[in-house]
């Protein structure tokens, strides 16, 4: 008796693309699967695994479908294309995230040099926050501000503890702001309604009393003395206040008050800065350069034999001129676009520069004494300024101050670099 073997069923070789995945899922000893397995994408190089396997293993008498071949291929195609193009924008994401970061180094290194260059200069900050004084005692605050502004203190929750009117006048009955905007004024640590408020800092602000808008600062002038630098930049050292360059207001070379005295602080400055100065200054020597300057002495003319005082400047059209006197009072205003007390047109619309004589007189026709006077340019409203008056002059020479820095010569007049307006 014959014993017959059954027959073992061969699997069928061909396998679908959905088998394969699973199979190649469940791999996990395979350093390709653990790739998978991190990534979870399927890649253009598995998905050529899958298709040469499919070709490899298709029936002989029935292949694989030219039609279902061609979309396979297709889709690795459009596999690899999309593959590159994320490449790509990985490549320029770097690109930029570099480049952001270079200008963010850039931007730090100007202001660290800008910071820098300012040791020895007087600035003016702004100042935010004042300390209660001490019962008994007052806290004087330096104030810009137009014309019908307020002094508002605030406690550090926003609430308001004392309003001060800035368009009043002082105990000593003199006005709180002269004509500049500019005035002290008193704070005796006392709230609205007369008792002392708590002690600690509070908030300062210049603000239009109907609007609450900005329309001043509180500040303090100062001398840079150094530089220091932290995790936020420079930190600009007076004394024994540390300031930010954002609080910066102003900044002089040399800081000229309204009397026309000059003050030039001392200034620490690089034998390269100095030797760049003297190169840029020996280059204007021979040129016409017009030099920032606003006063003009009121005196007898050896020409005309009148007292009276002239200016040159540069304006806008429709702008003001306001003469002032030594305090700082306008005695005198005109408009840029009329004329002289000769009659003669005051500025040149084409080149929007003028030349302005005064006969010495008030807007009441009082005569004014001799002496210096200054002239000051601003927009129709008074509050901004709208031109610049200056002194036009050849430079014949240079001259060099205790530091060897330079100076312009012209006649026996000695200019800063901050005194160019403009250079022919």
């Amino acid at each position: 008796m014959s014993t017959t073997t059954a027959a073992t069923k061969t699997p069928d070789p061909s396998l679908d693309l959905d088998q394969y995945m699973q199979n190649l899922s469940s791999k996990k000893d395979s350093t390709a699967s653990t790739t998978k397995a991190k990534s979870g994408t399927l890649g253009k190089d598995d998905f050529m695994t899958l298709l040469v396997t499919q070709l490899r293993y298709q029936d002989p008498l029935n292949p694989q479908d030219n039609s279902q071949m061609a979309s396979q291929m297709a889709q690795f195609s459009s596999l690899e294309s999309m593959q590159n193009v994320q490449k790509a924008v990985e490549a320029l994401g770097t690109t930029f995230t570099n480049m952001g970061d270079k200008q963010a180094e850039s931007a730090a290194a100007v202001t660290s040099s800008s910071a820098t260059s300012m040791i020895g200069k007087s600035v003016r900050f702004k100042q935010e926050n004042v300390s209660r004084p001490d019962i008994g005692g007052d806290a004087k605050l330096s104030i810009h501000a137009d014309s019908g502004s307020v002094l508002l203190i605030s406690d550090a929750d926003g609430n308001p503890v004392r309003t001060i009117l800035l368009g009043g006048t002082n105990d000593d009955g003199t006005d709180i702001l002269n004509s500049l905007g500019d005035g002290t004024v008193s704070w005796d640590g006392k709230d609205d309604t007369g008792k002392y408020a708590k002690s600690g800092s509070y908030t300062i602000a210049v603000k239009d009393p109907a609007t609450l808008d900005d329309t001043g600062y509180a500040f303090q002038d100062s001398t840079i003395n150094s530089v220091t630098f932290d995790g936020q930049g420079p930190m600009l050292q007076t004394g024994t206040q540390s300031f930010r360059m954002k609080d910066l207001v102003e900044v002089h070379a040399a800081k000229t008050s309204v009397d026309g005295t000059t003050t030039t602080p001392t200034t620490t400055t690089t034998a390269t800065e100095t030797g760049a100065s003297t190169a840029a200054a020996l280059a204007m020597v021979g040129h016409t350069a017009r030099f920032r300057d606003a006063s003009a002495e009121l005196a007898t003319s050896t020409t005309t034999g009148k007292r009276e005082a002239t200016w040159t400047f540069s304006a806008q059209e429709g702008a003001v001129g306001q003469i002032l006197d030594s305090d700082g009072n306008v005695v005198m205003s005109f408009a840029v676009d009329g004329k002289d007390s000769t009659g003669t047109k005051i500025m040149d619309p084409d080149t929007a520069t003028g030349s302005y004589t005064w006969n010495g007189k008030d807007a009441d026709e009082n005569t004014k004494s001799t002496g210096a006077y200054f002239l000051r340019i601003v927009d129709p409203t008074g509050q901004k300024t709208a031109g610049t008056a200056f002194l036009e002059r050849k430079i014949d020479s240079l001259a060099f101050d205790t530091s060897g820095n330079p100076k312009l010569v012209t006649g026996n007049i000695v200019w800063s670099f901050s005194d160019l307006f403009t250079i022919n």
